[in-house]
């Protein structure tokens, strides 16, 4: 399986994907379900551990990859990385 930032570069930058939108579900402690989600043509950065996205309030917000559970296109629903252990204490 592709790594994440590989995947998530391969999204933003080559051609054939480029206009492909993702949802990406990560831990985030303390809500419902200790999930979130946002969509890929949220992301701001990509670096090799984690990716940036601007919040709702104009902050930007750090999601280091080992935290990400599953990245599915929205279209076609097609799982395309998903965490191969499920975290414990979610």
């Amino acid at each position: 399986m592709m790594r994440i930032n590989d995947l998530l570069n391969k999204l933003k930058w080559a051609p054939d994907f480029k206009n492909k939108i993702v949802r990406i579900t990560y831990v985030h402690r303390g809500v419902a379900n200790n999930t979130r989600e946002i969509t890929s043509d949220k992301i701001n950065r990509i670096s090799n551990s984690y990716f940036t996205y601007i919040n709702h309030s104009g902050e930007e917000v750090v999601i280091p990859y080992h935290r990400i559970l599953i990245i599915q296109d929205e279209k076609s629903k097609e799982i395309l990385w998903a965490r191969k252990i499920p975290p414990t204490k979610l």
